[in-house]
Formats: structure tokens, C-alpha cells, sequence
């Protein structure tokens, strides 16, 4: 038995610039990887703002304070994350409707539909796909196979 190459070659077009991925019952969603440059860029830049702003909180009662007392709670880190995807990930979708039709992919819905618990199945459904590696991988074709 053998392996073809592409079973492990990354398309990093579609990881940073995004897929179409399918969610099923004609909704798809362009997303990037979760670890394109551009959200680990993102992250970083959110995580030591939020450090930054922490830190002069905490100046305020201890002036000796520094980087290593701030502490980053993991609801923190997960609104961090959640923003992300809905600025860096989300890049368009297709198929997504209310009462009065298709609705327009827009950056405050993605955000919505990432920090909301109503929407929590199709968050959870956006940051599986988009963490998936197998999403952003090459085909493998029937030809290929055979060889």
C-alpha cells in the first residue's frame, strides 16, 4: 500500500484566502484557516492589547506591576478567538437567509453569529471547519489513486 503526497500537501491559497466549505442544506461559508498568518497576526495583536490595558489597570493599585501579574481568563481568550474568526476567518457565505431572503454576508452578523449562545451550533460548526486541515488540503484524484 502507498500514500499519495497530497494526503498531506496544504493548499496555503485556500488557508490564507479561504475555502467554500459546504454546512449542508445549501449554506456554505468562505473560510480561512484558523492558523492563517493573518488570524495568528490578529490574535496576537488583540491578546497584547488586551494585556496592555490590563497592566494599567493594575498599575493603578501596584506600580510595580508587570506583563507577568496580568492574567488572561479564558472567557477572555475566547472572545478574542470568537472575534477573529468573525474578522479574519469569515470571509463570505452563501445560502444564509431570514423571513425576508438571502442575507448579505457582513462582518457585525459574523460577529453575532461567533459571540452569541443563540447562535452557538453554527459557531461551533465555523470553528471546527476552520481549524480542520483536511478542509485546506489538496485533492487527491481517482487517477492519483490508481498509480
Amino acid at each position: 500500500m502507498a500514500v499519495h503526497i497530497n494526503k498531506y500537501r496544504l493548499k496555503m491559497d485556500d488557508i490564507e484566502g479561504g475555502r467554500w466549505i459546504e454546512f449542508g442544506e445549501g449554506l456554505e461559508f468562505k473560510l480561512a484557516h484558523i492558523g492563517s498568518n493573518k488570524c495568528v497576526n490578529l490574535i496576537n495583536k488583540k491578546r497584547e492589547a488586551l494585556i496592555e490595558s490590563k497592566l494599567e489597570e493594575l498599575k493603578k493599585d501596584n506600580e510595580d506591576a508587570t506583563v507577568d501579574d496580568v492574567k488572561i481568563t479564558t472567557d477572555e481568550f475566547n472572545q478574542i478567538t470568537c472575534e477573529v474568526i468573525a474578522e479574519a476567518v469569515i470571509l463570505d457565505w452563501r445560502g444564509l437567509v431570514d423571513e425576508d431572503g438571502e442575507i448579505p454576508f457582513n462582518r457585525e452578523l459574523a460577529l453575532d453569529i461567533m459571540t452569541n449562545d443563540e447562535f452557538v451550533e453554527l459557531a461551533t460548526m465555523i470553528f471546527t471547519h476552520a481549524k480542520n486541515r483536511d478542509n485546506y488540503k489538496y485533492e487527491i484524484t481517482q487517477k492519483a489513486k490508481k498509480k
